[in-house]
């Protein structure tokens, strides 16, 4: 029998071909089969589903909800062979060969180069993801905003490629609905008024101009770019010459280097925030902020962030809102830009700030911050310290992205740490860390000196010491620290070197000098949340379990969005204080489960009396890793509080002695 057809973008329907629509009753219902089947052939938990859908009720309640609704779904689909659903005792799947996802066929369509298989990806896109599914749960909520964000980057990928394989009628259709994407996004005005004009339709394209400049303006109190205003200009006086001939410049353009610098880092300027209060006398606070920004950007090592005096050097054309954006990224020698503006009125303020990549001119993060005065300056350093931690996972996020779409033998020892950066991110078994050990490894052939490469080695032992996978502990244990000891002495003022050092320490049990380091990383960088969740971590381990849960749940809340290792080490610590119920919560929502997750919900389910569950746990570990036992366990945990009822847990879930 075909699959079950399910269209979730714009939408949800259900549809079998060969008896038509399937209905789904209720929202919740319809909202659950879709995770479901965007996670095809996956096993999720009850309690993940529980913590996704109603996490606003009690876990009797919730439970109790979920039975409904899942055996509502097996009302809904009966007759389908194979059967879509499988529940085993607290796991659910959908089988991937049962049914069929628009989503999914979208994603592979939408990053081809084929401009065929690009028009089929931008048929499929018929709106956001659910769009009409209202949950109206806050952890539903959350991901449905990634995914729609995740997608929807996809679909304006698709149709800006598309774009530059098409003219007339189909240019301007394609650009249309580019500004219907995302209307902030300026460089979809831009295309659509090239293919306006492109199509003699002048005055369209003004007016493109008009609701481009309009918006902007509106939302975030900034003014075009001088490459659009030039545009507008030539239509407007009749000498524009006809689109581009170059291609616009690809989103993988290398970082800028300044031949002065030698530097390979993501390079940033913020420039100075106009004052737009109305009052002259007010620059000192936008200044402020401004300085604030770049003070706290600079404490992320991975970043070369511009000097103040470089930076405002371009105060003036800023201040007119006639800077290029592009233009001040290649003087000043940096990919990326900061603009943005401050707005006093009575005891309010609104701080908005963008960034800007100064290779394309897109804008690839912007956020609007308001605020009751109070205390000025405490103001002024809170606006400056969430802006710099907002903007720096994005920068990463974009570098590593980066790196992912370059050939290996073209990386440079920057490139080669994100690499191993991204595969310890997910690592799953010994495979991942031997090929980041060996991007470490490379990057260090390029730059000894490189003391973030030595300290990302340090980190695939530890990683590998969590997920059991050293062949010698105590050999293992001894290269993270020599590792991490090296990258503290080439850069000692590296929060990301003290981060490893304080981590292979405490592997080791050496747990004073492990606080030490997480407290010197913590003095040089207090904003980056992965120190925070760490250093929890680490605390708990050293005895205080209670301040490490309170540094983990403030990772959390800094950065809701943050890698769900932050919810593995929360874990951990709430099962040394005894709350497994909260324990296992915290584990259900972490990722696709590795060997330190399910080793943990295995131990969490055995103290709360649900074996049945914790045995498959055990089974699902025991598949990733066939030799696992007890004492090996003990040997890698010998330094965790409650070591004896933990692998008591694990004993009685299954794991052979």
């Amino acid at each position: 029998m075909a699959p079950l057809q399910l269209r979730v973008l714009g939408g949800f329907a259900a549809v079998l071909p060969t008896r038509g629509p399937v209905e789904i009753a209720g929202k919740k219902n319809r909202a659950l089969l879709a995770y479901l089947a965007l996670h095809a052939d996956r096993k999720v938990t009850r309690d993940k589903l529980v913590g996704l859908l109603w996490s606003d009720r009690s876990e009797a309640q919730a439970r109790s909800s979920l039975r409904q609704a899942l055996a509502a779904l097996r009302r809904d689909l009966a007759g389908i062979e194979p059967a879509p659903l499988t529940v085993a005792g607290d796991v659910v799947a959908l089988d991937g060969s049962a049914v069929r996802t628009d989503a999914a066929v979208f994603t592979n369509l939408a990053t081809s180069d084929s401009a065929g298989e690009l028009r089929q990806a931008v048929e499929l896109y018929e709106g956001a993801l659910l769009d009409g599914i209202d949950v109206r749960d806050p952890a539903f909520e959350d991901w449905l905003t990634l995914e729609r964000t995740r997608l929807g980057e996809l679909a304006i990928g698709a149709l800006t490629r598309l774009m530059a394989h098409s003219s007339g009628a189909d240019a301007i259709a394609m650009g249309r609905r580019l500004v219907a994407l995302d209307p902030l996004r300026e460089a979809s005005h831009h295309a659509l008024m090239h293919a306006y004009a492109a199509q003699g339709q002048l005055e369209q394209a003004i007016r493109q101009h008009h609701q481009c400049r309009d918006i902007l303006r509106r939302e975030l109190d900034v003014t075009p770019s001088a490459k659009l205003e030039e545009l507008y200009r030539a239509i407007k006086a009749g000498t524009y010459a006809g689109p581009p001939t170059a291609p616009p410049a690809p989103a993988d353009t290398p970082f800028p280097k300044d031949a002065s610098l030698g530097s390979d880092k993501p390079s940033i300027a913020v420039l100075p925030f106009v004052n737009r209060s109305g009052d002259p006398e007010q620059a000192y606070f936008s200044d402020g902020i401004t300085e604030d920004i770049i003070t706290e950007l600079s404490r992320f090592r991975f970043l070369f962030v511009v000097a103040r005096d470089a930076s405002f050097a371009k105060r003036g054309a800023d201040r007119e809102g006639t800077a290029d954006a592009r233009e001040i990224g290649r003087a000043l020698g940096v990919r990326y830009v900061v603009e943005g503006s401050v707005r006093r009125a009575g005891d309010r303020i609104r701080v908005t700030a963008q960034l800007i990549d100064a290779g394309t001119g897109s804008h690839l993060w912007a956020e609007r911050y308001d605020r009751d005065l109070g205390d000025i300056f405490s103001v002024q350093e809170e606006i400056a310290r969430q802006i710099a931690a907002s903007l720096a996972p994005r920068i990463e996020a974009e570098g590593i992205d980066l790196a992912k779409r370059k050939r290996p033998e073209k990386m440079r020892a920057y490139d080669y740490f994100l690499r191993a950066k991204l595969l310890l991110d997910t690592a799953h078994d010994g495979a991942d860390l031997s090929q980041a050990r060996e991007y470490c490894d490379r990057g260090i052939e390029i730059d000894p000196s490189y003391a973030r490469a030595h300290a990302q080695k340090a980190f695939t032992y530890i990683v590998g010491l969590e997920l059991m996978e050293a062949e010698s502990v105590a050999k293992w244990r001894r290269q993270g620290l020599e590792s991490a000891e090296r990258a503290v002495l080439l850069d000692p003022m590296d929060e990301f070197c003290h981060w490893a050092l304080g981590e292979a320490a405490a592997q080791a049990g050496q747990y004073d000098r492990a606080l030490d380091h997480m407290a010197r990383a913590l003095a040089i960088n207090p904003n980056d949340s992965n120190l925070l969740a760490s250093a929890g971590r680490i605390q708990a381990l050293a005895g205080d379990a209670e301040a490490g849960l309170r540094q983990t749940s403030a990772a959390l809340e800094r950065n809701p969005f943050g890698p769900s290792w932050y919810h593995w080490m929360q874990g951990d610590i709430l099962y040394m204080l005894g709350r497994f119920d909260e324990a296992l919560r915290a584990f259900n929502l972490c990722g696709p489960a590795n060997v330190g997750v399910l080793r943990g919900r295995a131990a969490a389910l055995v103290a709360l009396g649900r074996l049945d569950e914790a045995r498959e746990d055990m089974r699902a570990l025991l598949a990733i890793r066939p030799a696992a036992t007890v004492s090996e366990a003990k040997r890698f945990l010998d330094h965790m509080p409650k070591l004896e009822q933990y692998l008591d847990g694990l004993r009685r879930a299954g794991l052979p002695a």
